[in-house]
């Protein structure tokens, strides 16, 4: 596990802090969106294609691909975001996309 990954497990597993039960309720909803759309995704034809030009374009790493192999921490990213959105179905949380687009647009 890299550095920033261990750091980022620890900080989650350590728990809620001074967070509110909805908030964590939120946050738990939107990791598990997110790992349920990346599960659905993974063999689909832009995940594998992204997963497939990782080596030669990123080079070799010890970075995570969540269903797979390992690659640079940009091939990683790259292969787990094309998993997590391949299907399109990771945004069905009305109220966090809609909060998101206010804050952005406000």
């Amino acid at each position: 596990m890299s550095p920033l990954t261990q750091m980022l497990a620890e900080h989650v597993f350590a728990g809620p802090r001074d967070h509110s039960a909805d908030l964590v309720d939120m946050v738990r909803r939107c990791v598990l969106d997110l790992v349920g759309a990346a599960i659905a995704g993974c063999e689909r034809a832009s995940a594998v294609a992204a997963c497939n030009m990782v080596g030669p374009v990123f080079g070799a790493g010890n970075a995570r691909i969540w269903l797979g192999a390992t690659s640079a921490p940009g091939g990683a990213l790259l292969c787990n975001a094309m998993a997590a959105t391949a299907l399109d179905i990771d945004d069905d949380l009305a109220e966090v996309t809609t909060n998101w687009r206010l804050e952005r647009i406000g």
